[in-house]
Parts: C-alpha cells; sequence; structure tokens
C-alpha cells in the first residue's frame, strides 16, 4: 500500500513523542508499505529511518493559519494525489476534506470531546480555538472510514459527542518510549536537580497546559503552607508563554519559591534518574486521552496521585491514589495521607506493576495495529 502519514501539526511535547515514536516504528514493523509522512521543519523528525520508497514533505514550522490552510487544502492534497496514495492516516486529531481517498484519524486531544466544565479556566481565545476544530473535525468526519482513539473512555465520548458509529472507532493505545526500556541508569553521585534528601519529593512532569492544572498546588500551597512543611514539587515547565505567568508567580513568592522548585523540561535520558529518585508523581490534570507519564510512573514503581476522572482510572485502576478536582482541600488531604502512610504508597507500587502489565504495547505493536485496521479498510 502506499499511505500518507499526517504528522505536520506535531510539534507538542506528548504529540511529537507519539509522532516520532510511530514513524520511527514502521521500518521495523511494517516495511512492507510505502509511505509520505508530512512533519514539521527542524523537529528531528528528518533523521528517522523510513522504509524503502518511503519520504518526507517538510511542512512550516507551528505555521500561521492561512499558511495553515493553504497547506491543508492544497499542497497537502496535491502531494496525495501525486503520491498515488491508497489511504491517508492523520496522526494529529483531523484529516483532510478534500481528498479522494480513504481515510482515517487518530483522535488524542481530549478538547475536541470533554465539556467546557473541563478547561473553564482557559481563556476566550483558547475556547474560540476548541470552538473551530471542533466544527473541522465534525465536517472532515464525513471523508473519514475509521477513526483511532486511545482507551475505550474516548471511544465512548468520540461515539457520543459527534454521532459516529462507534463500531468504526478503533483502540490504539499508547506506549512507553523505547528509550525508557534500555538498561538500568546508574546511580548519580548527587540527586538530580532539584531534589531534596530531606524532603518528600513529588514529580509533576508536565509542560505548562492550563488541563493540566498545576496552578492548583499553588493555590493549596498558598491557602495552608504549613500542611506542606517537608514537601518538594518539582516542576518542568519551561519559562515561555503562560508556564512564564506560572513561574514568575512562583519565583515572586516567599512560600511558592520555598515549595515549589521549577527544574524546566527534562531531556528523555534523564527521566529514569528522576523517576528513581522521587517518592510520587503528581498528575493535577484535568482532561486527558492517555497520559504517558502514567505508563511511566508505574514502570519504574512511583506511587501516583491524581484526579478521581474517568481516563485516569482506565489507565490506572487501584494502583493510584486519586482526589477530587472540584472539592478544595481534597488534593491536600490525599497528598498528606501518601506522605504519612508509607504502607500506602508500597501497595500503589505494588498494584502499578499489575496495572502496567495490561498496557505493556511496544510502539512496534502499536504501528502494527494501526497499519493492520488500514489494510481492513482498503481490502
Amino acid at each position: 500500500m502506499r499511505i500518507v502519514l499526517l504528522a505536520h501539526a506535531l510539534t507538542g511535547q506528548g504529540g511529537w513523542i507519539s509522532g516520532t515514536n510511530f514513524i520511527r516504528s514502521l521500518a521495523s514493523a511494517v516495511p512492507q508499505h510505502q509511505y509520505l509522512i508530512t512533519v514539521p521543519a527542524d523537529c528531528g523528525y528528518e533523521k528517522i529511518r523510513l522504509p524503502e520508497g518511503s519520504r518526507f514533505l517538510i511542512c512550516p514550522n507551528r505555521a500561521a493559519l492561512p499558511v495553515r490552510l493553504k497547506l491543508e487544502t492544497k499542497t497537502i492534497p496535491a502531494a496525495v494525489k501525486d503520491f498515488k496514495a491508497d489511504i491517508v492516516l492523520g496522526l494529529g486529531n483531523h484529516g483532510l476534506r478534500h481528498i479522494d481517498c480513504p481515510q482515517a484519524i487518530w483522535i488524542r486531544n481530549g478538547y475536541l470531546v470533554y465539556p467546557s466544565k473541563y478547561f473553564a479556566k482557559a481563556g476566550l481565545a483558547t475556547k474560540i480555538h476548541v470552538w473551530l476544530q471542533r466544527i473541522h473535525l465534525r465536517q472532515v468526519l464525513r471523508h473519514t472510514n475509521i477513526i483511532f482513539c486511545q482507551t475505550p473512555v474516548m471511544q465512548k465520548r468520540i461515539a457520543e459527542y459527534y454521532g459516529y458509529d462507534v463500531n468504526k472507532i478503533k483502540i490504539l493505545p499508547n506506549a512507553l518510549s523505547a528509550f525508557l526500556r534500555g538498561p538500568v541508569a546508574p546511580v548519580p553521585e548527587e540527586l538530580p536537580q532539584g531534589l531534596a534528601k530531606d524532603r518528600f519529593n513529588c514529580l509533576v512532569l508536565s509542560t505548562y497546559y492550563i488541563h493540566k492544572n498545576p496552578e492548583i498546588i499553588v493555590s493549596e500551597c498558598l491557602k495552608s503552607p504549613e500542611n506542606f512543611r517537608g514537601i518538594r514539587f518539582i516542576t518542568t515547565i519551561a519559562n515561555e508563554g503562560l508556564g512564564k505567568r506560572f513561574l514568575e508567580k512562583v519565583s515572586s513568592n516567599n512560600i511558592l519559591r520555598e515549595l515549589i522548585y521549577n527544574v524546566g523540561p527534562i531531556a528523555h535520558e534523564k527521566l529514569k534518574v528522576y523517576y528513581d529518585n522521587v517518592e510520587v508523581v503528581i498528575m493535577p490534570t484535568v482532561m486527558e486521552s492517555f497520559s504517558v507519564t502514567y505508563l511511566e510512573a508505574m514502570y519504574f514503581g512511583v506511587p501516583i496521585l491524581t484526579t478521581d476522572l474517568d481516563f485516569a482510572r482506565y489507565i490506572c485502576g487501584d494502583a493510584a491514589a486519586y482526589y477530587n478536582p472540584w472539592q478544595v482541600g481534597s488534593f491536600a488531604e490525599k497528598l498528606l495521607q501518601l506522605r504519612n502512610d508509607v504502607c500506602l504508597r508500597k501497595e500503589l507500587i505494588a498494584r502499578g506493576k499489575g496495572q502496567w502489565h495490561k498496557f505493556c504495547h511496544t510502539w512496534d505493536d502499536v504501528a502494527k495495529t494501526a497499519i493492520g485496521e488500514i489494510e481492513k479498510v482498503i481490502s
């Protein structure tokens, strides 16, 4: 088959990780096909080895709206036609409206299905952007033969919100990056940046997005700082955009500066060292498709504290401690319980090992599943 993969919008951390892992698996898992892959410039995609007869179509990185419209209504459809594609697979939540071949879309963006309550704190510009994205997706779905999503939770939400045949929505789960399954990292002579031997270290591993909700840590610390004595929150937020405002708020307050330590984005090769040296991984997110951080924490044996919501419950089961994100004080109560109860932390770690095995797919498995379903569409 001749398959076009749309990955030119996968520039953010989560999208980039999924996109690079999926594309990297093509050569080992499904090399029998030829691929034309649209990717953003200067993001490292070009270094990936592809199956014979395959190539990249390099697109502008984070293009302005007029450029993006031209790209997706003229440039890419023309390339699809010239490539004589049998099918198009959109890896970035959207597809094309102007094509003459079958199409599949992989939807991994919670903003496309969750009610506005879940991103109520977002600004007006974000809410308008979400509204336009949903309108565009409805139009694209008229030209879509199959949808992929990561969990039955998303499958149900997509079917109900868009009125799409649930039998045409297939599960394509997340997976750990291959480098995390490599040899055990050597024990460092010194603790990684931000960690303290005399603190209860909590890793909040995320870039800054409204739905990731790191603000709850700020509000809880300011409300009752005495509850968090001896605790350190290690955040991984880049000093830009909304993240910059968050960091300025932390640095300008003595209480927050004492409790929160931002190390910035952690390089992939250093992730293991952080997981090996923290007591808890905190996921205050209120909206996800399938965050791989849950899998990483369970894989490395770190207890998880997260929100009591459908996506988290499906992935973590009984291997996490949950708090009510809509109830004031619930976060602090559960975190203090984890800090004070060593037996509970050990129990969550043991459960996590069992829960992890339900999701121990590789990216080769994911690629084989996706291409296998696409082959059924063509046949």
